[in-house]
């Protein structure tokens, strides 16, 4: 004969509903009828718990048994907390099949989410729980901040260190993309290291690629070294650039206008090889 049941022993059971809706008695009985329960009550407590947040959303619920009472919680899924982030309109789901849920949520919902899920991840830490939450967004089909989702995992500690060099540079625009049509025109290969860095240039020299690692300083001293041109004309306009660079080491070339055509070529790209290094006037 199996052991007698305790009734003082706490049980869990775990079932899947949709919320706001009282289940089949005939689905709850096998699982709770030998804990003394009544499958009709638990069906409408479970209802109760889950009409005001969960309402048509399928969902976990936890059943904590002890003594023949049961205490419902709502143990939800990521796609379900993704779901109801959309704040979609309630429906009729017999009458409305195939719902796509192409929504859009915003990046803070996604955190917030990741917050409540964290405990049950993988992740080591809260930012690749938030990637966790966007993988579920791309199965859903919704939207991050109107973007893709998969474009948003792509982002990661690199972003946070391009922003906070572009912070440091006021006169220069700092821009990112995962547009591999985009990158093509800048001559990065789709098996080429990423993330990839490059600087565009309205000067011969017109695309610069950075070789470096992607932390703030080390960007910020490419970018420096990088926005003048090879080789300036000394104006009132660009004196102030000239002057403020952090580049001391300065060589001027004096010449006439016909002797500058001839001379110019040389001199950039004798520029090239001191690069970053010395100033060429």
């Amino acid at each position: 004969m199996p052991p007698k049941f305790d009734p003082s022993q706490v049980v869990e059971v775990f079932v899947r509903v949709t919320g706001g809706e009282v289940g089949a008695a005939s689905s709850l009985a096998p699982k709770i009828g030998p804990l003394g329960l009544s499958p009709k009550k638990i069906g409408e407590d479970i209802a109760k718990e889950t009409s005001k947040d969960w309402k048509g959303l399928r969902v976990t619920v936890k059943l904590t048994v002890q003594n023949r009472q049961a205490k419902v919680s709502v143990v939800p899924s990521a796609a379900a907390l993704v779901i109801k982030a959309l704040k979609e309109p309630e429906r009729d789901r017999k009458k409305t099949k195939n719902i796509k849920h192409n929504g859009n949520i915003s990046l803070d919902d996604v955190i917030e989410i990741a917050k409540v899920m964290a405990p049950r991840s993988m992740a080591k830490d809260l930012s690749g729980t938030v990637k966790e939450i966007l993988g579920t967004c791309v199965s859903v089909g919704c939207t991050v901040d109107g973007k893709d989702p998969k474009d948003l995992q792509q982002e990661g500690p690199e972003t946070n260190q391009l922003a906070a060099a572009s912070k440091l540079e006021n006169d220069v625009n700092f821009y990112q993309t995962t547009i591999p049509n985009v990158v093509k025109l800048f001559n990065i290969e789709a098996d080429a290291k990423h993330p990839a860095l490059v600087m565009l240039k309205k000067e011969p020299e017109k695309v610069v690629h950075y070789d470096g690692k992607l932390k703030k300083s080390a960007i910020a001293k490419f970018v420096s070294a990088n926005k003048l041109p090879l080789v300036i004309t000394f104006t009132k306009e660009t004196a102030p650039s000239i002057l403020a660079s952090p580049i001391k080491k300065q060589v001027l070339l004096f010449a006439t206008a016909n002797d500058t055509d001839k001379l110019f070529p040389t001199f950039q790209d004798a520029a090239k090889l001191f690069k970053g290094k010395v100033m060429k006037l």
